[in-house]
């Protein structure tokens, strides 16, 4: 069983506190009212929801590595070791992490596919 990195924890935080909205056509956009610049859009709720997870992932690095203040989400203040986290941050498409959100059902397949060879 892997473990969640604290970036991980600090993703998965803000998307609770996403807001979503339907746009006209249909789609969904969703943003995080504390990660100003964030934005997804999806045909659905997964989707919408994993190119926000993605997004943020990717703010989060972006900030670190400029050294910009982070907020402070669920009590989880990235600030506080921003050097060290940057240093040992690994992403999920190195293969390296693993995230509670999955492209798809083979994704999530897959993922319960190699948990059972690895138990």
């Amino acid at each position: 069983m892997q473990l969640r990195t604290v970036v991980e924890d600090y993703v998965n935080a803000a998307l609770r506190s996403a807001v979503v909205e339907t746009l006209d056509d249909g789609t969904l956009a969703a943003y995080v009212p504390l990660c100003k610049g964030v934005l997804a859009f999806g045909a659905d709720v997964h989707e919408c929801a994993v190119e926000l997870y993605r997004r943020l992932e990717d703010w989060v690095k972006a900030s670190l590595a400029r050294g910009d203040t982070l907020p402070v989400i669920d009590a989880i203040d990235l600030n506080i070791e921003a050097r060290r986290l940057l240093v040992t941050y690994h992403s999920a498409e190195a293969g390296e992490a693993q995230n509670d959100v999955f492209d798809d059902e083979h994704d999530l397949e897959a993922a319960f596919d190699r948990q059972d060879r690895s138990a």
